[in-house]
């Protein structure tokens, strides 16, 4: 599946050829990234709106996952490992000047906390969470991301409570930050 932004359309190509199928899904304004879920819907941003709508496998719209919630133009979704859904989303249309990772908020959270960074340049970047023996707990984003200032939402509502740290790499660029779970 292809998003066409000013088309307000998800387009199915061949997997294998490249070629064009079907306009799948038309009649968005200003939708962008578009992936299938762990429960096999289809999930699209809608930038203009501020929200992440679901479809079915035949593109009928079944609902509006998540709306508002402070979403500013959404563009991308991503399924992480167990301990929920992470949402990403450009916060800005001017570039950053430095790499940046913020403190989360809020902090002690529960069930769920935002990570926000920026980054000055295209990177390859992985947001990691660790447990205080460094073992690893989740990835929430190991992506190729554009320059701009980013927020992940980390849902943990399956994970024990306690300190947890959270390490951004971006190119060269590592930063690490702690974090309190409470249950």
């Amino acid at each position: 599946f292809v998003v066409d932004w000013p088309q307000g359309a998800v387009i199915r190509f061949d997997g294998e050829t490249g070629l064009y199928i079907e306009d799948f899904i038309t009649g968005m304004q200003n939708s962008e990234g578009v992936t299938i879920g762990p429960d096999s819907l289809i999930y699209i941003c809608d930038w203009q709106l501020n929200r992440v709508n679901r479809y079915d496998q035949s593109g009928n719209f079944v609902d509006t996952f998540i709306s508002g919630s402070g979403l500013q133009q959404p563009n991308s979704l991503v399924f992480g490992p167990p301990g929920g859904v992470t949402g990403i989303a450009d916060r800005t249309s001017g570039v950053s000047t430095a790499f940046n990772l913020n403190q989360n908020y809020p902090n002690p959270f529960n069930p769920s906390t935002t990570i926000s960074f920026e980054i000055p340049k295209s990177a390859k970047v992985s947001l990691q969470i660790y447990n205080t023996l460094g073992q690893q707990v989740t990835t929430l984003l190991n992506q190729n991301l554009a320059a701009g200032a980013y927020q992940v939402e980390w849902q943990a509502a399956d994970i024990p409570g306690g300190i947890y740290f959270y390490r951004l790499t971006a190119g060269d660029y590592e930063a690490s930050r702690r974090l309190v779970l409470l249950k």
